[in-house]
């Protein structure tokens, strides 16, 4: 459960920060201001797509996700929850 400040005790009592995650069809979009910049998913490590694919199960998990269609094609996943 999330605390008023947007925080939470993990499972292994590690305490989580709110973050804001945002995908498209071809990469992570580190920046909420700008996400035509965009980290191309095949230029990944396995640890940072492991992590990714984590992150969209958890998203998934909780139904703490919007999506929407992009103008141009590809399609925009971001987290809506200060937690996940």
């Amino acid at each position: 459960m999330c605390t008023a400040a947007g925080q939470r005790r993990g499972l292994a009592g590690h305490l989580e920060l709110p973050v804001t995650l945002a995908f498209t069809d071809v990469g992570f979009t580190p920046l909420r201001a700008d996400t035509t910049i965009i980290i191309p998913y095949e230029e990944m490590s396995r640890a940072q797509l492991d992590a990714i694919a984590e992150a969209v199960r958890t998203m998934q998990q909780h139904g703490s996700y919007s999506s929407s269609v992009q103008m141009g094609g590809g399609l925009y996943v971001r987290s809506v929850r200060a937690c996940i």
